[in-house]
């Protein structure tokens, strides 16, 4: 019976990604790659944004946090819509452990913190989608990327400017 639950498990996460909404195109592992770390990225964002809204004593950083769930939540769900299923478990350690380490900061500890780690998603995130939008292999993912790509080059160059307030 083990067996059977590890083959299914497994079966089932190939199908993830085998099966995308967009039938002309073909997925590769780099866009396997893509959906996972984008759809990470929207949930890390999302999760840091919210706690950066509520948290925050920065006005510039309450604001920056709530556009981050607003943006991110919308750029999930269109990803959602480009293929069969999302990864289950989004968000990564290291994430949630910068989450932990957040939720134990106050003041300007904690903007510092959210602001600096954020700006390094950020650029770490523009890479990632250039990628896609250039050597992507599925249209819908592709055409994604290209579609949030000014989105996360703008979050990128808010995020550096405010971060550079708090180094």
């Amino acid at each position: 019976m083990k067996k059977l639950v590890i083959l299914a498990c497994l079966i089932a996460s190939f199908g993830i990604y085998s099966c995308s909404k967009d039938t002309d195109a073909q997925t590769t592992g780099q866009d396997i790659s893509f959906v996972e770390q984008a759809s990470s990225g929207n949930q890390t964002a999302i999760a840091l944004g919210q706690l950066a809204s509520d948290s925050s004593t920065d006005q510039t950083i309450k604001a920056f946090g709530a556009s981050m769930v607003s943006d991110h939540s919308t750029a999930q769900t269109s990803l959602a819509a480009r293929v069969t299923t999302l990864p289950s478990s989004p968000i990564n350690a290291a994430h949630l452990a910068l989450l932990a380490q957040l939720d134990t900061l106050k003041g300007r500890s904690f903007d510092s913190v959210y602001i600096i780690n954020t700006a390094a998603d950020f650029k770490a995130m523009q890479t990632l989608y250039l990628n896609e939008s250039t050597i992507g292999s599925n249209n819908g993912l592709v055409n994604y990327a290209i579609d949030h790509l000014s989105i996360v080059n703008s979050h990128a160059t808010s995020s550096a400017t405010i971060a550079g307030q708090y180094k």
